[in-house]
Formats: C-alpha cells, sequence, structure tokens
C-alpha cells in the first residue's frame, strides 16, 4: 500500500533541518517531503526570492513534481501556513491535483496577521531579541555572533517576505485543519477563527500546550496523536 506524502513547508527562517524529526517520527504512515525556500537549507546556492510570489512560485514547480501520482497533504507552519494556503489556490488555478487536506499551524487568518515585527525599525536589521522572545531559535546561533551573521540574511529576507503577505484572501474548497499553541504570542482567537472563512468545505481546530513551536516538540504527544490520526484518514 502506498504511503501518503506530507508536503512541509517551514516557518521564516526556517529550512528541511528543522523537519529532520519528522521524517523518522511519522516513516511507517507517511512519506514526508520539506520543500525549501530559494535560499535555503538544500537550497542554499540559489538565490533568495525577491517576492512573496516568486518564492510561491518556486514551491509549486517543486510541489507538482513531487507528489505526480501521488495522495498528499501539505502541512505549512507559521509563515508557511499561508504558503499552503496560497499554493493550494495555485494548484486549482491550474488544474493540478488538490491535496486531500491542508494543516495550518501557528498562523492567524490573512487580514489577522499580527504586525510584530522582527526588523528594527532603528537599525533596519534583524531583531535578534524578539526572535529570542519567541522560542524555537537554538541558544547556538543565539549566542554565536558568526552563526547570527550566516543566519541574519536569511531571516531579513524571509521577514521581509513574510511583511509582504496579502491580507485578503479567496476560499478553497479542500478541507482544513488549523493547529496552535496555547502560549503562541503570534496567534489570536479572532486570527485563529478567520480560517473558518477561507474553506468551502470541513474547518476544524485543535489548540495544543506550548508557544509558536509547540509542534516541534517530540514530547507533545497530544500534537503527534492528532497529526497521525489526519494522515490516517481515508
Amino acid at each position: 500500500m502506498k504511503k501518503i506524502v506530507m508536503i512541509c513547508l517551514p516557518y521564516a527562517g526556517g529550512s528541511s533541518i528543522a523537519f529532520f524529526k519528522w521524517i523518522k517520527k511519522l516513516k511507517d504512515i507517511c512519506e514526508v517531503i520539506v520543500i525549501d525556500y530559494p535560499g535555503h537549507g538544500g537550497k542554499v546556492e540559489q538565490a533568495f526570492a525577491n517576492t512573496y510570489y516568486e518564492m510561491l512560485d518556486d514551491v509549486y514547480l517543486e510541489v507538482v513534481e513531487k507528489v505526480k501520482d501521488k495522495e498528499f497533504v501539505i502541512f505549512g507552519h507559521s509563515m508557511g501556513a499561508y504558503v499552503a494556503f496560497d499554493l493550494c489556490k495555485l494548484l486549482v488555478n491550474n488544474s493540478q491535483q488538490l491535496p486531500r487536506s491542508i494543516i495550518l499551524s501557528g498562523a492567524n487568518a490573512p487580514g489577522y496577521r499580527r504586525k510584530q515585527s522582527f526588523i528594527s525599525k532603528r537599525n533596519g536589521r534583524v531583531d535578534w531579541d524578539n526572535i529570542e522572545k519567541l522560542g524555537g531559535t537554538p541558544k547556538e546561533i543565539l549566542s554565536n555572533q558568526k552563526y547570527r551573521e550566516y543566519f541574519e540574511p536569511i531571516f531579513f529576507s524571509d521577514f521581509k517576505i513574510l511583511d509582504s503577505i496579502p491580507d485578503t484572501s479567496a476560499p478553497i474548497r479542500i478541507p482544513i485543519y488549523i493547529v496552535w499553541g496555547n502560549s503562541d504570542s503570534l496567534v489570536t482567537s479572532l486570527g485563529i477563527n478567520g480560517w473558518n472563512k477561507l474553506t468551502y468545505c470541513k474547518a476544524e481546530f485543535k489548540e495544543f500546550i506550548g508557544g509558536h513551536f509547540y509542534c516541534f516538540d517530540e514530547d507533545n504527544h497530544a500534537f503527534w496523536t492528532y497529526l497521525r490520526d489526519i494522515l490516517l484518514i481515508k
């Protein structure tokens, strides 16, 4: 029996490395495929995307190739949730195979996104203090100047793109699952409920214990059980 494919789309500043443990954790029920954005992870030699739509087109082309004749779902976390949703609209508009469902994690609906800037207005550089407060970034990066210098262009590019994502969107005919951490400073109940207006199909909401990066906690058993249940739906 063929395993379902789960396409994973990272958060701003993230790459396929963030999902490395997911491949092993879910290998018995699905094939995890992580899509790196230009200039990230396996595409580090590529130039960063200049616009959100340029990045989206790059993701679209890779996903169409990777899921050909396969059943799949899409998981997007934080910025990846917006990429996942708009990717589905591209698939629809181009008459491509559609995912069985999409899982949108750690993100308010378009139009409700909290404008918490991670680029300092004082000097126009990445605000590492705000990144540290959000959690999820290894201390080895935060405390090492050379690591910060390496990652700064990646974060800067992603945050500029994140700030340019449209605040409006049209509904899609694909079931969506909205998941988030109960202490995530970037989501609100109003913003989470806003996703309900963006599908003509089923919308299911589930809150878990944790902050913005709750879903990368290997001990968050409730989340992993819920994710597996979604993947096993026929």
